[in-house]
């Protein structure tokens, strides 16, 4: 079974982040320069979601169907979603609940029990950006997400615009305008801010919240 150039890029990233871990910084190392478009890089990014999510059980329904653990093999075992829901129901039968919500035991345990924490873990996150509003006003920065055709809605706090993973690769973030960070960072970043204005950040990456 082929894979498609979406897939071969999905490949591409899964066995850069199998190599050197971080997934978000595979997916920024690769897809700016894949020349796709924004439905196209919207579907890598689910194909690799969804990869990294279910690690655990695409690992053990690959031992299972005798295929060696390679990137290849992950993209190409997700188009063949009965097999892997097969081996999801085989994981249960069996009492592996770190297999069948691919997880650490610990987690799994968790799940189990309170089964609405595995639905809102398993639910794809939509990607926030933390505008500067120092520079651009936030609605003014949602009509040029707009017109790049990028799905937007408000959120808290006054900086934070929501979207799809697409918006990560918007004119906006480019131009310094926007820095991708959820909405739960910048809410600290605010509050932080409201308690004077000498603040130390040890280890601040990129300084987003500083």
């Amino acid at each position: 079974m082929k894979l498609s150039r979406e897939e071969k890029i999905a490949s591409k990233i899964i066995a850069k982040w199998l190599h050197k871990g971080n997934m978000a910084r595979a997916m920024r190392d690769i897809l700016p320069s894949s020349r796709l478009d924004a439905q196209s890089r919207e579907r890598v990014a689910q194909i690799v979601h969804d990869v990294v999510r279910f690690k655990n059980l695409y690992d053990y329904a690959l031992r299972g169907e005798n295929m060696k653990i390679t990137s290849e093999n992950y993209v190409l075992l997700r188009k063949r979603r009965k097999i892997v829901e097969r081996y999801r129901v085989k994981a249960m039968r069996e009492n592996l609940p770190h297999i069948y919500f691919s997880s650490s035991m610990q987690v799994a345990k968790i799940i189990a029990n309170y089964p609405d924490f595995g639905e809102k873990i398993n639910r794809e996150r939509e990607t926030n950006l933390a505008v500067n509003i120092n520079r651009i006003k936030r609605e003014e920065a949602m009509e040029i997400l707009e017109k790049e055709k990028l799905r937007t809605s408000f959120c808290h706090p006054e900086t934070c615009i929501a979207g799809n993973s697409n918006a990560r690769y918007s004119s906006l973030i480019e131009e310094g305008l926007a820095i991708v960070q959820d909405s739960s960072s910048q809410q600290l970043a605010k509050l932080t801010a409201s308690l004077g204005d000498e603040i130390l950040d040890f280890c601040a990456g990129s300084g987003g919240k500083s």
